[in-house]
């Protein structure tokens, strides 16, 4: 997996799937991209009483050459900077994704159960319904933004509204190019 990052940005190299036998002739590329998320927490026994704290959301977006693929005669600047586009779609929800679940970190909370086993249990399924309502809000949120995007951009074939949707998917990541 590639992790996005400003000064990485996608190369043709990073397309290393094989285009699939049922890929209609008009997509002459696809990236495969991922939000995923884990956490760390911590949980406390103190006088019969047991607490837990979300210690860390960690989350990535990620590029997977496996699963991505272009057609070699349509391995063209335009398509790439499309392509870059998804990867950087991508980003924006992982940054959403962030900033939803930024006050859950340090949260302390009590867990129920009658030993520690049961009680890590019920933390899990607690930072699980907390993060994951989040997660599954942005995960929504990322899909539909992406089909408009190949929507409104035909593909990438629109070159205005292609270069407006990377206009705005720049600013929104604060980058100015």
């Amino acid at each position: 997996m590639i992790e996005w990052s400003p000064a990485r940005p996608l190369t043709w190299d990073d397309f290393q799937g094989a285009v699939p036998s049922g890929a209609a002739p008009e997509r002459v590329a696809a990236s495969n991209t991922s939000l995923s998320w884990s956490h760390a927490y911590e949980v406390e026994w103190s006088r019969g009483t047991c607490t837990f704290r979300i210690v860390s959301i960690e989350s990535a977006a990620g590029f997977h050459p496996e699963g991505s693929w272009a057609r070699p005669n349509h391995r063209t600047p335009a398509v790439l900077l499309h392509e870059q586009g998804h990867f950087d779609i991508t980003r924006l929800h992982y940054l959403e994704f962030v900033e939803r679940t930024r006050g859950l970190i340090g949260d302390t909370r009590e867990c129920r159960g009658s030993s520690e086993r049961r009680a890590k249990r019920n933390a899990e399924s607690e930072i699980a319904r907390l993060a994951g309502a989040a997660y599954e809000a942005v995960w929504r949120e990322y899909r539909q933004e992406q089909e408009a995007y190949d929507d409104e951009t035909r593909h990438g074939i629109d070159t205005g509204t292609q270069a407006e949707w990377t206009r705005r998917i720049a600013e929104r990541l604060g980058r100015t190019d």
